[in-house]
């Protein structure tokens, strides 16, 4: 068993925010391409943001190591809640990924 300490765990979760962050922002991608949410003022300005982010989260973490499917989402999920109750949130916040 390997004990962590608090910098290593507040690591893995930056790097669990930045994923989950990445996710949601592919899923917004694929909603404005099927026409599920309409590209406004407002998601352009949205967009230039954070294609300049999505690509500071892929050079960090590499392509490869975002890509993958429901279940490994899940997985994230669950980790980076556990990580947020140990740093101390409060239970209810913590599964706010």
């Amino acid at each position: 068993m390997k004990l962590r300490n608090h910098k290593a765990i507040s690591v893995a979760y930056d790097e669990f925010w930045d994923v989950v962050w990445w996710y949601r922002y592919q899923a917004t991608l694929h909603q404005i391409e099927t026409g599920e949410k309409p590209l406004t003022g407002e998601t352009c300005s949205f967009l230039e943001r954070a294609k300049r982010a999505a690509r500071r989260v892929e050079r960090k973490y590499g392509l490869k190591n975002l890509s993958s499917d429901d279940f490994e989402w899940g997985l994230l999920s669950g980790r980076m809640s556990a990580l947020a109750w140990v740093l101390g949130f409060e239970w209810d916040e913590s599964l706010d990924t």
